[in-house]
């Protein structure tokens, strides 16, 4: 995923609704790729097609696997 390289690191005291947050869920970096929308919450779907879910950051399955949280400058 050559475009991620572009995305700006945010560490997860910065965390605002909008940032891109990833995990780890098939044992590599950036296998899963959810939406936060503040809260402590992101969105996400388990899988094309599968329907969004609503998901704690900080739940036990999601911090296990957490790898990082970018953001996208505006204009790039």
């Amino acid at each position: 995923m050559p475009r991620l390289l572009n995305l700006d690191p945010v560490s997860r005291a910065q965390l605002q609704a909008g940032d891109l947050v990833f995990y780890n869920t098939l044992k590599r970096p950036f296998s899963h790729v959810g939406i936060c929308i503040g809260h402590g919450r992101f969105v996400h779907a388990s899988k094309s097609g599968a329907q969004v879910r609503l998901e704690p950051i900080r739940g036990a399955y999601w911090t296990l696997r957490f790898d990082r949280v970018r953001w996208i400058e505006p204009g790039s």
